[in-house]
């Protein structure tokens, strides 16, 4: 895994927090029995393996790995948190990882290329949208920094918000009832938008 990664903040950015960050999570692969999916890796090259414990024992299901994709645009994608969720309707767990979604057989979904960003969140958000929604902010340079709010399943952007600096925080809650759904806000001077897109 060592390598001369690049970063946006020296040493860490240089091992792409591969060495001490990790991520895991129960996830439901199969749609019926919860599996232990492992991540690890954020700036820069990402891996993810998929386990199960079974009758006493581990089972490796899949390893995946961004520099393994033909699309180099799954490098960088990750937050500093993910979330799981049936994301394109077919009964199983996808793992939503920042900027790029791995589907269950441990293949790549898609991957939106808007890099890293600190918070996100997936649900529901759009009742009158089949399936579920990312509201997320984005930290990266080269015009990327911002918002996005997307069709989880597809990585289709509704809504982009982009910003000067670094967009380090967004939330979505149901917070207004003159509105369908959720509503999404940010800090870096993000208004309050409904999840049509209004801004409120």
């Amino acid at each position: 895994l060592a390598g001369p990664d690049p970063g946006p903040d020296g040493d860490i950015g240089q091992l792409a927090h591969r060495a001490y960050k990790f991520h895991m999570t129960p996830v439901y692969l199969d749609g019926r029995r919860p599996s232990l999916v492992i991540c690890r890796g954020i700036y820069h090259r990402i891996k993810m393996e998929a386990w199960n414990f079974r009758d006493g024992s581990l089972q490796r299901l899949w390893a995946w790995d961004s520099a393994g994709e033909s699309d180099p645009n799954y490098d960088g994608q990750g937050n500093h948190n993910f979330s799981v969720g049936d994301v394109d309707q077919d009964g199983k767990d996808e793992i939503a990882y920042g900027g790029c979604t791995v589907n269950h057989d441990g293949t790549g979904l898609y991957s939106t290329g808007l890099d890293h960003g600190d918070a996100m969140h997936l649900s529901d958000m759009d009742p009158c949208r089949p399936g579920l929604e990312i509201w997320r902010c984005l930290e990266w340079a080269d015009g990327q920094y911002g918002f996005e709010f997307r069709d989880a399943g597809t990585g289709l952007n509704l809504i982009r918000r982009t910003a000067s600096k670094d967009s380090g925080r967004c939330s979505a809650g149901d917070i207004d009832p003159r509105y369908n759904g959720y509503e999404l806000w940010g800090s870096t001077g993000c208004p309050l938008y409904s999840c049509d897109g209004t801004i409120i």
